[in-house]
């Protein structure tokens, strides 16, 4: 009998002991993994031109005014916020690709729930998210000779120029391809910008080493066409052409230049119902995603 509780004791001391070996390790993996690497585009980061740190400063409480937090883990907390339609959740240069089951919450979260999304990545690693919504990334840079800007060095002199420094001018509300001459042509004034208003005009916007995107309208498109509004707020010029091949050749047959290559698309999906806890009912809300 005592044999048999010492091996039923040393049993559970092995179990006990491989549950303590497991926990461990499922925590200092992850930091493992990241040790050394540098994250480009850290909502913390001041140096250069890291404009993320910009964001989150104007819209945080020193600025606008909500509250921001950092999902280091992984986008399924969307599962848990309590106000999905008063949420925004940013994925931006995503350094692993989103899984399926990731795709599925995120999809869900803006589709159901009315919550809003803005995708930038700079290849392929959000192409499972993307695909929901029928836009591609390509998984090269692009390149555009038309629209590019220069940078220039302390003394003021440019450094030779590259194509992969994209400008573009961005609508916010409306389809560029659909714009009156007029509007396209105009730029949105500091009065529409104050007053949130910006309808019937352009921003500039610059875009470092970015790549394309392409939207592909699903059969549910045709079957539901008022479920969502699908706009191009933004594209590369005609000439605009995907570096495949890397050798930055636009003549090149092999680096695939449709003409057509979008910056920035929006999605709009309408009628959500959703509980608002402070309006004390139902409303009927919009989920957006951004790529």
């Amino acid at each position: 009998m005592a044999e048999e509780d010492e091996g039923g004791f040393e049993f559970s001391t092995y179990i006990i002991g491989a549950i303590a070996i497991t926990i461990v390790m499922l925590l200092l993996l992850p930091m493992l993994f990241v040790i050394g690497k540098s994250t480009a585009f850290s909502a913390y980061e001041e140096e250069e031109l890291y404009q993320v740190s910009d964001m989150r400063e104007s819209l945080g409480s020193e600025g606008e005014g909500y509250f921001i937090a950092n999902t280091m883990s992984t986008p399924m907390l969307v599962n848990d916020w309590k106000d999905p339609h008063r949420t925004m959740l940013l994925i931006i240069a995503p350094e692993k690709p989103i899984d399926e089951t990731e795709a599925d919450a995120i999809y869900d979260f803006v589709t159901e729930k009315g919550g809003k999304v803005i995708v930038a990545a700079d290849g392929t690693n959000a192409n499972r998210l993307a695909a929901k919504f029928g836009v591609t990334f390509f998984g090269f840079p692009l390149q555009d000779e038309n629209q590019h800007y220069l940078e220039y060095d302390q003394e003021n002199v440019p450094y030779y120029p590259s194509w992969l420094n994209v400008w573009s001018v961005a609508a916010v509300s409306e389809d560029v391809n659909e714009m009156q001459a007029g509007a396209a042509n105009r730029g949105c004034s500091e009065f529409q910008i104050v007053n949130k208003n910006p309808s019937s005009c352009r921003m500039p916007i610059m875009f470092r080493s970015p790549t394309g995107m392409k939207f592909e309208p699903s059969e549910r498109d045709t079957t539901h066409p008022h479920e969502r509004d699908v706009k191009v707020l933004a594209t590369a010029s005609s000439s605009a052409f995907i570096d495949l091949e890397g050798d930055g050749d636009a003549s090149n047959p092999k680096n695939p230049a449709p003409g057509d290559l979008a910056l920035i698309i929006r999605f709009d999906y309408n009628n959500i119902t959703a509980y608002d806890q402070v309006r004390e009912g139902q409303s009927s809300i919009g989920g957006d995603v951004g790529s």
